[in-house]
């Protein structure tokens, strides 16, 4: 008799808990929220994804209290048996080391977020020791797809040319210099199954496509697949809005790891995966 594979993933209603809830039933498993399902006695692994989020990213208690949540989670995920811990992080973290090491820095609210999400990254990883359980946290790069009811870049122009909003007047974009990467959503989602099958104690993953590029390059590439839609629209303007990032450096967004030890790549290119998620707004 197959042993049951039973997979806990916290925020399994988000936009990428559910994609990667979705990508495990795939391939066998039971999905379980462990804030809203009943616990079961022993599982794999945890995938930690709940995180107060949107308004909520800037407040200090609350980003708190997001940290504590995760250690809690730690504490639930060795009690139930589970193997490995992964804590998918995000870019801004490295976006926030990089705007340390400037001159002159003048952090920004939207720091909070990174600040928290770095704590608990290093808290996580000294608790995880401490319980005897692999924890594997995971840089996220940049995800879009299909489903997305975010106000993140990619999802926010589509909208607004789906909308006939650039007709009215131009799409307007910062310079476009700053280095970006995107992976669809449903390639993220065979990542982090991936990294939670295959991957291996003491990495740090990044899920990232592996081709980063100036966010104008995308940008372009965006607007060709669009051009049946923005036929009579007029021209994008880049360089009007500032700036709020800091610019990384290349090396930033290598997935080596991801690739050698999972054997993952993506499947779907910017330019589809950007039509499948037009077509679907």
């Amino acid at each position: 008799m197959n042993k049951q594979k039973i997979a806990l993933i916290s925020g399994a209603r988000g936009f990428i808990g559910a994609a990667v809830a979705q990508e495990l039933q795939n391939r066998g498993y039971t999905t379980l929220d462990p804030y809203h399902d009943n616990l079961p006695q022993k599982a794999d692994f945890y995938m930690h994804f709940k995180w107060f989020v949107k308004e909520l990213a800037k407040d200090c208690s609350a980003q708190l209290q997001s940290v504590s949540q995760s250690l809690e989670a730690l504490e639930l995920a060795a009690q139930l048996g589970c193997n490995k811990f992964i804590f998918p992080s995000s870019i801004m973290e490295q976006e926030l080391w990089a705007l340390d090491n400037q001159k002159n820095v003048k952090f920004r609210a939207s720091d909070v977020y990174a600040a928290a999400k770095f704590c608990a990254r290093i808290m996580l990883a000294i608790k995880a020791e401490e319980l005897g359980i692999i924890f594997i946290p995971v840089v996220v790069t940049n995800i879009y797809g299909a489903g997305e009811k975010s106000e993140r870049f990619i999802n926010s122009t589509l909208r607004k040319v789906k909308n006939k909003d650039s007709m009215q007047k131009p799409l307007e974009f910062t310079a476009g210099t700053q280095r970006y990467d995107f992976v669809y959503i449903s390639d993220a989602a065979r990542a982090l199954a991936d990294i939670a099958e295959y991957g291996l104690k003491g990495r740090r993953y990044t899920l990232a496509s592996g081709e980063s590029k100036p966010l104008k390059s995308f940008v372009l590439e965006m607007l060709e697949e669009l051009k049946p839609e923005l036929s009579r629209a007029p021209s994008p303007i880049f360089g009007t809005h500032k700036l709020e990032t800091v610019d990384l450096p290349a090396g930033v967004f290598d997935n080596t790891a991801l690739r050698d030890d999972t054997g993952w790549k993506p499947q779907v290119s910017f330019r589809k995966g950007i039509r499948l998620t037009f077509d679907n707004i």
